[in-house]
């Protein structure tokens, strides 16, 4: 289950995104339409060989749940398809103690082995970029002033699977239903200036220069952005990312690499 207000937090009137094109004091300091260099700098995403869990839709995840109060109970009288637009008429409170379901199912349980999901949770795997077109990443502009742009594309992911507590019979901790990863690039008067790296609550790589030696690049354009497996952080290397470390006594560790998929498909970004 997911709490419905992130929903409206990441997606809502807030963020248009074509009011945020039309409206930007900083775009007169810009040669060109600011929805070009939107798409010219969106990330390359970088999948490791063993992902199961895939980015999506949100519209695609809203036409498949239901919503839940306290408890996991449906509430009733709420529309049987559920979109983006009537999502705040049909959660009270705009969200608040409400959560996302999927119709008429309990909360998805993965086996411990093949890490995969009971029958009838196939929507929370996501769409594969391997065979599917969907387009995955909202970008959310921020304007700061005096020709300083940051631009940040947001991945909606329908399941985390979290990672093995190195304690005997803790098992895998941190598996949920819906979860929000960020890259953000910094465009000064038009030009790439940085990338920021999130992973999880906020550890992670963080800030990089854009002619950092550890950036690497697309057509010099696109920053690559290795995505943790399973738990799906933002990472600009591959291999293991240790990002808790507890005394040396037990670590979170996220792994990347550059041997799964790479999101080539003309970055596609999702204005609507």
């Amino acid at each position: 289950m997911t709490v419905v207000d992130t929903v409206f937090d990441h997606l809502g009137d807030a963020y248009d995104y074509a009011t945020q094109l039309k409206f930007l004091p900083s775009s007169v300091f810009l040669s060109e339409p600011l929805e070009t260099l939107v798409k010219r700098y969106a990330p390359q995403l970088r999948f490791h060989p063993d992902e199961l869990y895939w980015p999506d839709n949100i519209d695609h995840l809203l036409a498949h749940v239901r919503i839940a109060g306290p408890g996991g109970v449906e509430i009733s009288n709420h529309p049987e398809l559920l979109t983006r637009k009537n999502l705040a008429l049909a959660a009270p409170n705009r969200g608040e103690n409400t959560f996302l379901t999927v119709k008429g199912l309990g909360k998805p349980v993965p086996d411990k082995k093949t890490r995969k999901l009971p029958p009838g949770f196939e929507v929370l795997y996501g769409s594969d970029p391997t065979c599917s077109s969907v387009r995955q990443m909202y970008p959310i502009i921020v304007d700061r002033g005096g020709g300083t742009i940051d631009i940040y594309y947001w991945i909606w992911w329908p399941y985390n699977f979290g990672k093995l507590f190195p304690i005997p019979d803790v098992g895998t901790v941190g598996n949920h239903v819906g979860d929000w990863e960020r890259i953000r690039v910094r465009l000064v008067r038009g030009e790439p200036e940085s990338v920021n790296f999130y992973a999880h609550s906020g550890e992670g790589e963080g800030l990089l220069k854009w002619n950092d030696s550890r950036m690497r690049k697309v057509d010099n354009t696109h920053p690559v952005v290795y995505i943790a497996l399973g738990s799906h952080g933002t990472w600009p290397t591959p291999g293991d990312h240790v990002y808790v470390n507890v005394l040396n006594l037990y670590k979170l560790t996220d792994r990347t690499s550059d041997d799964g998929h790479h999101w080539t498909e003309r970055w596609a970004v999702n204005a609507q």
